[in-house]
């Protein structure tokens, strides 16, 4: 027999997940902080290329020269096989603070630091859910 009325316990499942706590924020922000302080010292340091920058600092140049990645022996397009998402970022750094080790490795600071934050969020999401929460004793 139907009476309509939802339980408590399904109400509360069903609920959202609510806002996040100033502790959380403070928690996150603090871990955040470290992280983003820890990655950017001595990141202009070793002052050439290394491994793959080799390729990608100067495609990212070639994006922001050319609109495309750039073979200058042949005068044309380079048959590129990884895609660009990653070159326009170096190429955003470049352009902000030049053509050297700090603008091709800045971009990837800011967005590896943004993910801890982003992961912390999902976490507390995930953790903090009513669906995956254990019932409560009534």
């Amino acid at each position: 027999m139907d009476t309509g009325v939802v339980p408590a316990v399904v109400r509360r499942r069903l609920a959202g997940p609510g806002r996040y706590p100033a502790a959380f924020w403070w928690a996150a922000l603090l871990v955040t902080g470290v992280a983003l302080v820890l990655r950017l010292l001595n990141l202009g340091r070793p002052r050439e290329v290394m491994f793959d920058e080799v390729y990608y600092a100067n495609e990212a140049q070639d994006l922001l020269q050319r609109g495309v990645e750039w073979v200058p022996e042949q005068g044309t397009p380079e048959y590129v096989v990884h895609p660009p998402l990653g070159k326009w970022m170096i190429a955003v750094g470049e352009q902000v603070f030049g053509y050297n080790a700090f603008g091709w490795r800045i971009m990837a600071v800011l967005a590896g630091t943004a993910s801890i934050l982003l992961i912390m969020m999902a976490t507390w999401r995930l953790l903090r859910s009513p669906i995956l929460a254990p019932p409560r004793a009534c």
